[in-house]
């Protein structure tokens, strides 16, 4: 649920404050009342039962910040039953609250320093938070709260209930360049999650590769000078989730080196349906919707690839 809350009355202070001496790009934990960005103060916390408070700070450099502005643009509050988004406008914020229920897709992707956090709902509702990829460690710690939030808010199902799987088997482990040297990354940060996660298996990964288009002259001499370029990807998942690790652009174009990365994840309890289309540009390519209630994204993968296959093979079984 979004709403609007009105300007609460905040004065300027002269001079500098504690809120502006420690302002920096970072998203910082807020122990106690005494740490709330002054916007936000009248918000009602309760720190004994609330586990994780923080700041998001405003997209400007140190040096365009002073001691009267509201320097954070959002506060983040993981309470008992829900997460609550403040968003800054001005000098009043907005309000979003999401119940752990109601969480079906999570995509957390950094380009540099460009970070965004996207929380789809069932109700088609999404909250979401632009950070400084500085702070990639403090939300992938958001990111694992609200995952055993969301798995602790939802029943388990009873034995013999359908429900989405993933079908085949793992995939050996993979080498750190059986991806090509572009996506390596992918296999390292797959270990980095293993090591948090031990149960997590690969179903499916691929490389970066070029694609061919279809279209007029033009369309293809375009593709000549700046040729598209579908992306790797590596499919993971356990008895309860998919993860997808990714760039955050599925397709690109240019031979540079891809820099972003994006991690989306699933519960699979909440997976209601996985659909495909043949790309209208790219011969070979599908892309591959899926919807979780009211929820949904799409991803791009090669037409029956391991990752399509896998994705597919994932879909709620009927009774």
């Amino acid at each position: 649920m979004s709403t609007a809350v009105p300007p609460i009355g905040i004065t300027t202070p002269g001079g500098s404050t504690p809120e502006f001496d420690a302002f920096g790009p970072w998203i910082d934990v807020v122990p106690d009342a005494t740490e709330i960005p002054r916007l936000y103060r009248g918000f009602p916390i309760d720190f004994a039962t609330t586990e994780l408070v923080l700041k998001v700070p405003r997209a400007i450099s140190r040096r365009d910040a002073t001691p009267a502005m509201d320097l954070y643009d959002h506060l983040i509050v993981v309470g008992d039953d829900r997460l609550t988004i403040l968003s800054r406008h001005d000098s009043w914020y907005s309000e979003l609250t999401v119940g752990f229920e109601q969480i079906a897709i999570i995509v957390d992707s950094v380009t540099l320093l460009d970070g965004v956090l996207a929380i789809h709902t069932l109700s088609g509702e999404t909250a979401s938070f632009a950070y400084n990829g500085a702070s990639e460690k403090v939300v992938a710690r958001l990111v694992d709260l609200l995952r055993s939030r969301e798995q602790a808010a939802v029943p388990a199902l009873p034995p013999g209930a359908p429900r989405a799987a993933l079908i085949g088997a793992p995939l050996p482990p993979l080498g750190l360049d059986d991806l090509g040297r572009n996506d390596a990354v992918f296999v390292t940060s797959f270990g980095e999650l293993l090591g948090r996660e031990p149960g997590l298996r690969v179903f499916a990964a691929h490389g970066r590769r070029v694609l061919e288009v279809r279209g007029g002259a033009a369309v293809t001499l375009a593709h000549l000078v700046k040729p598209a370029i579908l992306n790797g990807a590596l499919l993971c998942g356990s008895d309860t989730e998919l993860q997808l690790l990714s760039r955050r652009d599925w397709i690109t174009r240019g031979g540079a080196p891809e820099v972003s990365q994006s991690r989306t994840i699933v519960p699979l309890a909440k997976l209601t349906g996985v659909a495909g289309r043949p790309h209208p540009l790219y011969p070979g390519v599908e892309i591959i919707t899926i919807t979780a209630g009211g929820a949904s994204i799409e991803i791009v993968a090669p037409l029956g690839s391991s990752l399509a296959e896998s994705l597919h093979s994932a879909a709620p079984r009927r009774a």
